[in-house]
């Protein structure tokens, strides 16, 4: 056992283990990386027991690294969404701060939101399937003539990131062929991989979100033109060796932006 009180970027070298299989998170909210140095899958690790690495969300008990979340000194600083029935923030509510995979109980439809901090993506179905919305900060009154759904099912809470972001696209299946990393936004991915198609990825560092079409059409276009267009798309850390791994029906890719509440 190993009683941490503030970042550790190398969590096998205090532990001695390559494993960390249970965990008691004592006081404030922490970020979990599989890989060293605040890389690779994060996990959000509130005050609790955690019994085994899957009540974290894991597939194992791999962790590379964790660091402290600075808003977990203040409540009201975490990253928070609220879900309405109705219009105009009326009705009943659910809110949320961290992956919910199923409030389809609790709110039959979803007709306005109000982000008060941090990013999340809104799903159209159960269990984080379906179309997805990618949401900031902010307040929306009316989804429908916003251009999204008022069918939401499930919500994933976007970890906030620190440092840099880094992606690696593929032209073909199973990373091969041409081959570009990103570290910043692409308005037009054709350009930069020089194909039509990207049909692999491997996500290094950050939160990115894919947008099927050219010039980030998709969300962020609700405050630059009158309607948003294309289908988008959570990249989270790790690995995908084709584009259904992302929920996509194809390899159609038209830009890349960085999860984040900055712009």
């Amino acid at each position: 056992m190993v009683e941490l009180t503030e970042d550790s970027p190398q969590v096998m070298d205090q532990l001695r283990s390559p494993d960390m299989l249970s965990c008691s998170v004592l006081d404030g909210y922490w970020i979990l990386y599989e890989l060293p140095n605040y890389r690779g899958r994060q996990y959000l690790l509130r005050p609790g027991q955690y019994r085994r690495f899957s009540e974290w969300g894991s597939m194992s008990g791999k962790v590379g690294s964790l660091n402290t979340m600075a808003c977990s000194l203040n409540p009201a600083t975490m990253e928070k969404i609220i879900l309405f029935e109705d219009r105009n923030f009326q009705g009943r509510s659910v809110e949320c701060s961290s992956d919910r995979p199923d409030f389809q109980s609790q709110l039959s439809r979803c007709n306005s939101v109000r982000v008060e901090s941090g990013c999340f993506m809104l799903y159209e179905r159960p269990n984080f399937q379906g179309q997805q919305f990618f949401l900031k900060r902010g307040d929306y009154p009316d989804m429908q003539s916003e251009g999204f759904s008022t069918s939401i099912k499930s919500c994933r809470m976007i970890p906030s990131h620190r440092g840099t972001y880094r992606i690696k696209i593929y032209e073909k299946e199973d990373h091969r062929g041409n081959m570009v990393e990103l570290t910043e936004d692409t308005s037009q991915v054709m350009d930069q991989l020089r194909s039509p198609d990207m049909l692999s990825c491997s996500v290094l560092d950050g939160h990115w979100i894919l947008y099927e079409l050219p010039n980030y059409r998709g969300y962020w276009i609700l405050y630059e033109l009158p309607n948003y267009r294309g289908r988008q798309y959570l990249l989270r850390p790790g690995q995908y060796r084709r584009f259904s791994e992302w929920g996509s029906m194809s390899g159609k890719v038209g830009s890349l932006r960085r999860a984040t509440d900055l712009y």
